[in-house]
């Protein structure tokens, strides 16, 4: 409810902007702006109080929201978005110059550790192999929609997929869904000398954490690293191979 409402004024769509940006505030927060005891003390705070921003209650989210929500929700008409053009542009922009981009969380070691522990791929690897994969392996978590690899172009890194789940697409045509434990990319390095390129598309479907090689940072790790990861590939295509096979039987 606005304040325009408890005040019982003419209502307009801004009043509707009001309440949006309520729901907004929940969606990001999982809280009410605004909590009380009665009815009373509600009103008392739509009408006095400035909401809270929701950064604070949820740490890590952009600047950009809280003066969007701010503004969507603000007391007076002549603060609040004056339609919903203006309200949706700003949002818009924040995607467009990526503002909405969650600041990178943290991957503890011992996590990393465990995670790559677990992963089929590094079974035969043993513990201080393990330790020297994370010395020169990236992590990054990405949104929905985020592009890692593009068919065509020239490669140098392959990738895991630690958390979520990935399309593989050529020519828009899904060829493949990748989920925990999945790695991609591999060819290319495995080929590096051939100056090999991209076979395929290959974007988030989902919120996913991701894990990099580089080809180069591969080439310096220690022998018997090395032979487990060639060792692994070769079990990855093997088992490409019969997928693809059942695939063409089932044609």
């Amino acid at each position: 409810m606005s304040p325009q409402q408890i005040h019982e004024d003419a209502l307009d769509h801004r009043t509707d902007i009001y309440s949006l940006g309520v729901v907004l505030f929940q969606l990001l927060t999982g809280a009410l702006p605004y909590q009380a005891t009665s009815n009373w003390n509600m009103v008392y705070q739509i009408v006095h109080d400035e909401a809270p921003k929701p950064s604070s209650l949820r740490p890590g989210l952009p600047t950009v929201l809280d003066e969007i929500v701010a503004r969507a929700m603000a007391k007076t008409l002549a603060d609040r978005y004056p339609n919903w053009e203006e309200f949706a542009q700003d949002l818009a922009q924040a995607v467009r110059t990526r503002q909405l981009k969650i600041a990178q969380p943290e991957f503890a070691e011992t996590e990393k550790f465990a995670t790559l522990r677990a992963m089929p791929f590094f079974a035969d690897f043993s513990d201080v192999e393990i330790w020297e994969v994370l010395r020169f392996a990236t992590w990054e978590r990405i949104m929905p929609g985020t592009n890692i690899m593009r068919d065509g172009e020239a490669g140098d890194f392959f990738c895991f997929v630690a958390d979520g789940e990935l399309n593989v697409s050529k020519s828009g045509k899904i060829l493949n869904l990748l989920t925990n434990g999945d790695c991609f990319g591999e060819m290319a390095v495995i080929n590096h000398k051939h100056n090999p390129t991209r076979g395929a598309d290959v974007s988030a479907l989902t919120r996913a954490d991701i894990i990099t090689v580089r080809g180069e940072a591969l080439e310096q790790a220690s022998a018997a690293c090395r032979m487990h990861f060639y060792q692994s590939f070769l079990e990855v295509l093997s088992t490409r191979l019969a997928f693809a096979n059942q695939r063409m039987s089932a044609n």
